[in-house]
């Protein structure tokens, strides 16, 4: 038995230090704040399960970390809970119930929403790796993986991402499954010749062949003049509806410099471009005016959301891609801190529009608010506010980067 006094000794050691490790971090944890969204009319049923997600930050502090939260109805909860948390990362809402209900299939797969389709048949998932060379990146392959929610049957593999050589980055902005067809939508920035391009790919996969059946570059801007920036940017939607068409806003933007220094950024040209991922068909949409005035904020359902902020207001005007025709727009109260150039969030999910303000300070709350998306009529109406009183609180900012209904 004397032979094992070490190793038992030993093993009481490390028990000891893990524990005391742990008390000491309970000990040491900083207190935030509870946060809440509070109704101030509608019905608490009509909210659902929302969940906002926001970075809370104490401004008086030296400490420059921000810690991520998510925010209920019911409550909030800090999510850097862990050691591993606060590496990986702490995955969306959608994330975390596709992990709990698909754990197999889920199992070493990235956190970004944008790497997945869901329907009622098919989960489906791409993700842009690459190893690190003497140059910097290189053999680019994408990782994919098909779950048929009908059998439970899985599909995993790698294809090689066709002229790797000449991509610098790459990222997967969407996942879309049209008629069986998997088509993985990147971002990409490539060097060729020593000029610096980016470019909005789509490549599509046979998923019987398991290769890049075709690949296009719908959009490539070259390096931009110094005074000069060209933007084509993906429309942001439900990674739950399968759209045919994508749509891709392409903005032309000069900076100015006044004659006291100041810099401002003058808007060129704004052009709303759909393209159909059956026919690679390119269309450019016309919507006049409008589109100089408002932000395109969302598309769902064949539907665009146009957004602008009028005085505490945001203007909703939904326009119907099938039909060609704008929809009666609708106004949503807004706090003032919108005023000052925080635009706001939203999300559409099975038939209602989410808005809520961006910024939250221990001086001001942050807005949520629901309508029926086709009437405007609003249906809820409420603040996130925190149970506790502001004025023990330190000198806080809450930016809200994510809404979600689950």
């Amino acid at each position: 038995m004397k032979k094992y006094w070490k190793s038992t000794a030993i093993i009481a050691v490390i028990v000891i230090s893990i524990g005391t490790f742990y008390i000491n971090a309970a000990l040491s944890a900083p207190e935030y704040p509870m946060f809440i969204i509070e109704k101030q009319s509608g019905q608490d049923q009509a909210l659902g399960s929302l969940a906002v997600e926001g970075f809370y930050h104490e401004t008086a502090s030296m400490n420059y970390v921000n810690t991520n939260v998510t925010i209920t109805s019911e409550g909030s909860e800090y999510n850097s809970r862990t050691f591993i948390d606060q590496i990986i990362g702490q995955p969306a809402p959608m994330i975390e119930d596709l992990q709990n209900e698909h754990r197999y299939f889920m199992r070493g797969k990235g956190l970004s929403t944008d790497s997945y389709f869901e329907s009622d048949q098919m989960l489906a998932y791409a993700e842009a790796t690459y190893s690190y060379g003497s140059m910097g990146p290189e053999d680019f392959t994408f990782d994919i993986g098909i779950l048929d929610k009908q059998t439970n049957d899985t599909n995993a593999f790698t294809v090689e991402i066709p002229e790797s050589l000449e991509i610098d980055y790459i990222y997967v902005e969407d996942v879309q499954v049209v008629d069986n067809v998997l088509h993985v939508i990147t971002y990409n920035v490539l060097s060729n010749n020593n000029n610096n391009n980016v470019a909005n790919y789509i490549y599509t996969i046979d998923l019987t062949k398991e290769t890049v059946s075709s690949y296009e570059a719908v959009f490539t801007e070259s390096e931009q003049q110094e005074d000069l920036d060209i933007n084509t940017s993906l429309v942001r939607t439900n990674p739950k509806q399968a759209n045919e068409q994508l749509l891709y806003l392409k903005t032309e933007n000069k900076e100015i410099e006044d004659q006291e220094s100041i810099i401002r950024i003058e808007n060129l040209s704004k052009e709303l471009i759909s393209y159909n991922l059956k026919t690679k068909e390119k269309t450019i949409i016309d919507l006049g005016e409008r589109l100089k005035e408002n932000d395109i904020s969302y598309y769902v359902d064949s539907t665009v959301y146009l957004t602008k902020i009028n005085e505490q207001n945001l203007v909703v005007t939904p326009y119907q891609l099938e039909d060609q025709q704008f929809g009666n727009p609708y106004t949503i109260e807004l706090s003032g801190e919108t005023g000052e150039g925080h635009s706001p969030m939203i999300e559409v999910h099975e038939g209602k529009l989410y808005v809520t303000t961006r910024r939250m300070t221990d001086k001001i709350n942050a807005n949520v608010t629901m309508v029926d998306v086709k009437t405007g009529e609003t249906l809820y109406k409420g603040e996130v506010i925190t149970k506790e009183d502001k004025e023990d609180l330190d000198e806080f900012e809450l930016y809200i980067h994510d809404i979600s209904v689950r």
